[in-house]
């Protein structure tokens, strides 16, 4: 949750910053990194992230880790360059906080509830 607080930290202190609403979204792209891998059946491995969100569809709810994928891409996508598109507005990008903050918490409780 800090990098989420970091990330909203940094959009606050330059919302017109493109710079700035890059690095929110990477350091929310990180927080869900760092929250899925933390998944006992992904501790130690080396998969590429496309595959532990499709394994995530067996371990956890399906929606769920669809929701996770769509997040992460939607991040990943978000925080490359692409002439001639525009990145969203911070109001936007809040929203995306949010919504990963949500994905986040409910990730982090069906670790807790998870048995191998």
């Amino acid at each position: 949750m800090e990098l989420l607080i970091t990330a909203r930290q940094t959009l606050k202190a330059n919302p017109a910053s493109t710079p700035h609403r890059r690095g929110s979204i990477a350091l929310a792209r990180i927080a869900i990194e760092t929250t899925a891998s933390q998944h006992p059946e992904f501790v130690g491995t080396r998969i590429d992230w496309r595959a532990r969100f499709i394994a995530l569809r067996t371990l956890t709810h399906p929606d769920h880790a669809r929701k996770g994928y769509y997040l992460w891409s939607r991040c990943s996508n978000l925080i490359h360059y692409h002439p001639y598109r525009l990145i969203p507005d911070h109001t936007k990008i809040e929203h995306l906080l949010q919504q990963t903050q949500s994905w986040i918490e409910t990730e982090q409780s069906h670790q807790v509830g998870y048995i191998r």
